[in-house]
């Protein structure tokens, strides 16, 4: 998970059109909708990424965050979170619902295999609910190396009922 976010902040993941620079046969075109797959697109603009942020216990909007790319949406959508003081555990699960968007992802690209947004919803659930489990059994020092992450530095305008 640690790489993952650490992928996603720095806009590392490969996603097709960053693998098309590199491999030009690839096609840029994402497998869900066949817009363009930047790294913003598979996870917020995308029909189906919107419908996975309006599902969550977020109730996003994604088609209304500002930032430029992925990371920007990320921070603004924690800012927003932090300033409507709704708690680290919503804000983790953010991080979660990432990863859930990408898993999912990678199992249609690799394996051919669809999920549905719920399905992607309960693997992010079911995976944060297993880590947070684990967390609990470190010793303290290796919680202040993952508790940053999971945090994700912090974003501000999209995201609750008063706005949607």
């Amino acid at each position: 998970m640690s790489i993952f976010l650490w992928s996603l902040l720095k806009e590392r993941l490969p996603c097709s059109l960053l693998v098309k620079n590199r491999i030009p046969n690839v096609s840029p075109d994402y497998q869900f909708c066949r817009e363009r797959e930047t790294l913003r697109h598979a996870f917020f603009d995308c029909p189906r990424a919107s419908l996975i942020w309006f599902h969550s216990p977020t109730n996003l909007r994604s088609t209304f965050l500002q930032g430029a790319s992925a990371m920007d949406c990320r921070v603004e959508l924690t800012e927003f979170l932090l300033k409507h003081n709704v708690g680290e555990e919503l804000i983790q699960t953010t991080a979660f619902i990432c990863w859930g968007i990408w898993k999912c992802r990678n199992l249609l690209l690799f394996n051919g295999q669809q999920q549905s947004f719920l399905e992607v919803l309960s693997l992010a659930n079911s995976f944060q609910g297993i880590f947070l489990s684990k967390l609990l059994l470190l010793p303290l020092r290796h919680l202040y190396t993952w508790l940053p992450l999971l945090m994700l530095g912090s974003p501000s305008v999209a995201c609750a009922q008063s706005k949607f």
